[in-house]
């Protein structure tokens, strides 16, 4: 299984009196995507399954990339993403879907960044993403610590095409 783990884009801060959840992406956060969408577009990646944190700008972030990666319908949320899961949740979502040859998870920091850390068998914290960050983690067998290679972890900048760096 190839798993993608893509934090959302840039969103709004909190205002007074709002909550998180309702946080949405910015127009900057949605060309950034935009940006990410396109060089998931050039690399051919497809994904299978695609699962966002039902957090507003996660969802956000999922519903602009989906066509990109050939997914159809609508995007599926699951707590396992939200911002505070612990890692080793997620391990039950990705075990659920492991018929699938290529996963897509949208979420937040700190949970990809630790997930990703749990799946290479790194420690807590050793791995971040930045906003509109992209990691790829191939996985043999069944989802647990230590189960996954990472193959890459990309920043929204490198993703640019050079003409728009």
């Amino acid at each position: 299984m190839k798993v993608l783990l893509l934090r959302h884009g840039i969103a709004e801060d909190i205002g007074p009196g709002g909550r998180d959840a309702d946080r949405a992406l910015t127009p900057a956060g949605v060309e950034q995507l935009r940006s990410v969408a396109a060089a998931l577009v050039d690399a051919e990646v497809r994904c299978d399954a695609l699962r966002a944190s039902p957090l507003r700008r996660a969802v956000e972030t999922a519903r602009l990339v989906a066509p990109a990666v050939g997914h159809r319908g609508e995007v599926e949320t699951c707590d396992e993403l939200i911002p505070d899961a612990p890692p080793e949740e997620t391990l039950a979502l990705l075990a659920a879907l492991r018929r699938a040859a290529v996963v897509m998870l949208v979420g937040h920091e700190p949970h990809l960044g630790n997930l990703a850390a749990l799946l290479v068998g790194a420690r807590p914290g050793a791995v971040h993403f930045k906003k509109a960050g992209l990691a790829r983690i191939d996985i043999e067998g069944r989802p647990g610590a230590g189960s996954g290679e990472l193959r890459w972890l990309l920043t929204p900048t490198w993703m640019l095409r050079p003409q728009d760096r």
